[in-house]
């Protein structure tokens, strides 16, 4: 028989999660990281979350692989407001993204389609209208739902900036 505070914090990690969800903690993630071979699947960072009788946060990772619906579980994740303000959403809020479900289907469909060609997909618009959180938490979890993670490049958003990231122009 097992007993402790370990098995204590694990049960409430797996209470946090919603039907169909997988969540593991930032010990488990760093373990999975340090491994040499790719996993075959993602780990979405979904924040600190205070569970219940643990005297501190845990951050906790959902599994997101392809074939896995990670939208309708990352429901079960969501505390407090989902009203953001005028913050740009993140991959961890797709679950409070709605709305833009049209424009996400045309972009990834666009990148299905480009996968076997060669070229450049940009989305464009104005100041504010929204195509940071379109692509963070609308089109990057497509991408690892649909199974595209593994096309060249697969789930980057470059946003320019005064120091460009070196390693971008590869």
């Amino acid at each position: 028989m097992y007993a402790g505070l370990a098995v204590h914090r694990a049960a409430r990690i797996c209470a946090a999660a919603a039907g169909g969800q997988v969540l593991v903690s930032q010990a488990t993630q760093t373990i999975i990281a340090d491994e040499e071979e790719e996993p075959g699947f993602t780990l979405l960072d979904l924040g600190e979350r205070t569970l219940k009788d643990l005297d501190r946060p845990v951050r906790l990772f959902q599994l997101a692989a392809p074939g896995l619906d990670t939208r309708a579980s990352l429901l079960g994740a969501v505390t407090g407001s989902p009203y953001r303000g005028l913050a740009a959403f993140g991959e961890q809020d797709a679950a409070l993204f709605f709305g833009r479900e049209a424009a996400t289907g045309q972009v990834l469909d666009r990148m299905s389609r480009q996968l076997a060609g060669t070229g450049l997909l940009m989305v464009s618009g104005v100041s504010g209208a929204g195509k940071s959180s379109l692509l963070r938490a609308g089109v990057l979890p497509g991408i690892r739902e649909d199974g595209l993670a593994a096309a060249p490049g697969g789930g980057v958003v470059a946003l320019p900036g005064v120091h460009p990231d070196p390693g971008a122009a590869r």
